[in-house]
């Protein structure tokens, strides 16, 4: 059963409706309290970069209290304020808080935004007073004083509350709602809680999400709480709804429902790999094939072609140097979209970065896809040089002289290799297009995150198979003019699925939002 915390409450608002304004003669201070957390960035930037500003400016006209809401205690008296101040539910202990008189500023910028303005308002006035942590804590644990004996009581007559809870490192959702857990272990001594990373035990995720009639798209999202016969996901992760829960199974108790679950591990990974070959491992394949069938990459690989067959090169150096390309454009690509899938991972830990950065690739990704429609237009038309989505002029220019001053007769693998880094990472300006979505597509996925290696992989080995195609039918007597005119043939078509291929990305990206 609940320790209650109304007397706690009525004594707040005792407390909180007696903040006089100061009097005239009096000192002019505004005192604030600030509930924060140790692990939060944003957090920290506010009392580490903005506070220090702050205080500079109004030296000791402003005290601000910090408060740790890593104790459960406050994350408590955290939530009693919140619902004293009318702060939303959706709202309530999220942190940075800073209560000022009658003023709430929750998050990082708000603070910044509103710090200035209610400081100043209650300066005119004279200054305000708040309660200090200490008489908040002394309220609140004479309120649950009075109210622990029937609570122990009636925890000795429940029985044990067993319950599962899957996390993301970095996600604020998360965060929260592991101090809404903490709480509730405090207020309830037979909840027994079982904590889960997410990306690490994705199979066991799988598994229940399969168990409890998860939808397959929601399967691996995060936070998840499950309990008894019901589970919880998202913003649904919260005080109310896990408590409501409890409550229900407080009386007959809730034993795990996952205990058997390592001899279904196997299944539960087969499921997850089925999921990723009939969904991502399409995507990845599909997106990496269009890609590499690009356009401005061609164009550099014919060239390559041309300048080999003109210099005498036989079929073995035409093979040599082609693999030694290609084999650049790989590692070169890999090299690029990894270190970027660590930048995008990292960034995406806060679930505000990640729906901006969702948003714009999306936004992004559906400009690609009007343009790569535009270039279906004129291709159809026969004008290719009104593409919108090619390689510029002047560094097309610069790669090929790159090639003839590079390529030379007994360094050909070398050198090909040396232009096959240096090419690839300049043509990622026309041929990144598809990638950079791709690369968003595998950060939404938590099955495709798991092994985000593997997937970046699948997709470049895709992106450079038509590559040596193009190597090998060259070395095997198809002429570049030939190539030439077989890719210009389809630039069209190439172009319609690039687009279709993007809308698909951008479709799913906003899905995450």
């Amino acid at each position: 059963m609940r320790k209650p915390l109304l007397v706690f409450a009525m004594a707040a608002v005792v407390l909180l409706g007696a903040m006089p304004l100061r009097a005239a003669g009096q000192a002019q201070v505004v005192e604030g309290l600030l509930f924060y957390s140790e692990t939060c960035p944003h957090c920290r930037a506010v009392i580490d970069e903005f506070l220090p500003k702050m205080q500079e400016k109004y030296g000791d006209r402003v005290s601000i209290e910090l408060v740790s809401v890593q104790d459960p205690l406050a994350y408590a008296i955290l939530l009693e304020l919140d619902g004293l101040y009318g702060v939303p539910e959706d709202q309530r202990g999220g942190v940075p808080e800073l209560f000022i008189g009658s003023s709430v500023m929750i998050g990082r910028y708000s603070i910044e935004d509103s710090f200035e303005k209610v400081v100043d308002e209650y300066l005119a006035k004279g200054g305000v007073n708040m309660p200090s942590f200490a008489e908040m804590r002394e309220k609140a644990l004479a309120a649950q004083s009075t109210a622990q004996a029937p609570t122990q009581a009636a925890s000795q007559e429940s029985r044990a509350v067993v319950a599962a809870y899957f996390y993301k490192e970095g996600c604020q959702e998360c965060e929260r709602a592991q101090y809404d857990l903490r709480l509730l272990q405090e207020r309830y001594p037979q909840f027994v809680l079982e904590s889960y990373a997410a990306a690490e035990q994705a199979p066991m995720l799988e598994w229940l999400g399969e168990r409890y009639g998860v939808p397959e798209a929601k399967r691996l999202a995060s936070p998840a709480f499950f309990v008894g016969q019901d589970y919880l996901l998202g913003a649904d992760v919260n005080l109310a709804r896990m408590e409501a829960l409890l409550q229900k199974y407080s009386a007959s108790g809730s034993a795990s429902s996952w205990q058997g679950w390592k001899a279904q591990e196997s299944a539960a990974e087969g499921e997850l790999i089925a999921r990723y070959r009939s969904f991502g491992f399409f995507t990845l394949v599909a997106a990496g094939l269009i890609d590499g069938v690009n356009p401005c990459a061609f164009a550099t690989l014919l060239f390559l072609v041309s300048y080999l067959a003109v210099t005498g090169q036989g079929r073995r150096q035409v093979l040599l140097a082609g693999g030694a390309f290609t084999f650049g454009v790989f590692i070169t690509y890999m090299a690029l979209g990894f270190g970027l899938y660590q930048l995008v991972s990292v960034l995406t830990r806060f679930s505000i970065v990640a729906k901006v950065l969702y948003g714009i690739t999306a936004a992004v990704a559906l400009v690609l896809a009007g343009l790569s429609l535009h270039d279906f237009v004129q291709a159809r038309r026969g004008d290719t040089s009104a593409m919108a989505l090619r390689l510029p002029t002047r560094l097309r220019r610069w790669i090929n002289a790159t090639i003839r001053e590079r390529v030379r007769p007994g360094t050909t693998a070398l050198a090909a290799l040396a232009v096959g880094v240096v090419v690839s990472g300049v043509e990622l300006v026309c041929t990144g297009q598809v990638y950079l979505p791709t690369i968003m597509f595998v950060a939404s996925r938590p099955e495709l995150r798991v092994s985000a290696l593997g997937a970046l992989t699948l997709y470049n080995l895709a992106f450079i198979l038509p590559l040596v195609g193009v190597f090998a039918f060259a070395a095997y007597g198809t002429g570049s003019q030939k190539l030439h005119g077989l890719l210009g043939k389809h630039t069209s078509a190439i172009k319609l699925l690039t687009a279709a291929v993007l809308v698909g990305l951008a479709i799913w990206l906003i899905i995450q939002l």
